[in-house]
Parts: structure tokens; C-alpha cells; sequence
């Protein structure tokens, strides 16, 4: 997701991730005498999986990643051609490697000319969250006929959940993800970390602040437990707000 260029942001995360990862990996594996004593340290990938799993370390020769590279002037290469280290200016992406779980964050280090690159992309659970995407497609589908057809509470039940939908493939493949979202969250539970998320001001305020409209709304509309109070132009702009948070979640999925 993000490649590191300001020096002292990327000196600081370079040893966050070699203390948190890398070099603990290295001296079990050394002390298993599965790595040589000094090790030169090339390249190095962390694997982040989208479950209860322990992140995976690999080490110089064991990485497999598929990298955009940006040549020297006067490098020109074509397809199968070898690319040595010398012709490259730098990397611009980094993406998994074949085998690799699409749905897998993934950190990677790379030594080059005389310096380290950092790529890092903490998104995790893509697919399912695609998935979230698409079902809340369908619910504004319906949402905009009801509404069309004057049924306000089959628009509000139908608005919540494109919303919640939406709201949860964000929370999916943001960096304070946990594994529990993934099959465990309730409807509180979703709301009360999307609404922290909201006010770090990751997501534009109009999202919040319909998310937690619809949130109050199906007590009145599918439990009858009070009149369900909406005008039309309320509804209307909730059904545009609620277009925006599907596309919104979209753009964030790798």
C-alpha cells in the first residue's frame, strides 16, 4: 500500500519492523543453526494472514514477490530478460507472489544501492470484503425501489444493511484489523469501530453521521417499537450517502 520514501519516517519503520519481525526470526533460526552466522541480510517479507495464524518471515532467498521497478536512465528491458540490481533506479509496487493468499497483508525489505527500500501493505481479508461489497450492491438495489415505491421501512432496513455492509469491508482491510471481524462481529461491535475509525477522520463526516441514522432507524421500521419518523428527502439523501460509502469501500480493497 504504501512505499517509503521520507528518510527519517522510513529509518523509524525499517527498525520497528526489523525488531518486531525480522530479527527476533533470525536469531531462532540461527540459534537452530538454520541461518548462517553473520547473515547478509538482502531481502526480507512478512507475511500477514487474514487469521489467528502467526505471521510468516522470509529470509533473503526464500522471498517470492512480484515488484514494478523503475530502470536507470537508458535501461531498457524486455519480457524474461535478468535485471541486476545496478540498473534499477527503484521499486514502485510490490505485489504477493504466486502461491501467496491474495487475502494476506504483507510487508517487504529490500537492500538497494547502498540503501533500503520498505513496501508495506497491511490490507487483509480482500475477498471476503469484496464480498461485503458486492451484498451491499444488492441492498441499495432494493433500497432504491422502496424508496421509489414510497415503502420507507423496507428503504431504512435495506439502507442499514448496505451501510453496515460497507462499514465492515472498510474495517476489513484497514491496519487495526482483527481476525474476530471476520466472522464474529455484531451489529455494536461494527458500529462502535467504525465510528473510531470515522473520527480519526479516515472517512468523510456525512458517512458517520448516516451510519448512525440508519443505526437507530430499524427499531421503528422493522420492530414497530416507535413511529418511524423520515421525510422523503432525508430518505433520499441517506440512499446517496449510502452509494458513496459502497464506492468508498471499493477503493480501499486491494
Amino acid at each position: 500500500m504504501n512505499a517509503v520514501n521520507d528518510k527519517e519516517f522510513s529509518k523509524r519503520s525499517i527498525q520497528n519492523i526489523m525488531d518486531i519481525f525480522i530479527s527476533p526470526e533470525v536469531r531462532r533460526r540461527r540459534n537452530a543453526g538454520e541461518l548462517p552466522k553473520p547473515l547478509d541480510l538482502l531481502a526480507a517479507q512478512v507475511i500477514l494472514f487474514p487469521d489467528e495464524r502467526k505471521s510468516l518471515v522470509r529470509i533473503n532467498w526464500e522471498v517470492r514477490a512480484i515488484e514494478k521497478v523503475k530502470y536507470k536512465s537508458g535501461i531498457t528491458k524486455k519480457k524474461g530478460d535478468k535485471i541486476y540490481d545496478n540498473e534499477i533506479e527503484g521499486i514502485e509496487d510490490v505485489k504477493l507472489g504466486p502461491g501467496d493468499d491474495p487475502d494476506c497483508g504483507h510487508i517487504f525489505l529490500y537492500r538497494l544501492g547502498g540503501g533500503i527500500f520498505l513496501y508495506f501493505d497491511f490490507r487483509r481479508d480482500n475477498a471476503l470484503a469484496t464480498q461485503h461489497v458486492e451484498r451491499a450492491r444488492e441492498f441499495h438495489h432494493v433500497t432504491d425501489y422502496s424508496l421509489r415505491k414510497g415503502n420507507l421501512a423496507a428503504f431504512v432496513d435495506n439502507a442499514f444493511s448496505a451501510a453496515e455492509l460497507s462499514a465492515k469491508a472498510v474495517l476489513l482491510v484497514m491496519y487495526d484489523y482483527k481476525p474476530s471481524l471476520r466472522v464474529k462481529a455484531k451489529h455494536a461491535a461494527i458500529h462502535a469501530r467504525y465510528n473510531r475509525f470515522a473520527n480519526l477522520g479516515n472517512v468523510m463526516p456525512e458517512y458517520k453521521k448516516t451510519f448512525n441514522s440508519l443505526s437507530e432507524l430499524p427499531e421503528a421500521a422493522r420492530y414497530l417499537k416507535r413511529p418511524l419518523s423520515i421525510t422523503e428527502e432525508e430518505a433520499y439523501r441517506m440512499l446517496d450517502v449510502v452509494g458513496k460509502m459502497i464506492e468508498d469501500a471499493k477503493s480501499r480493497i486491494r
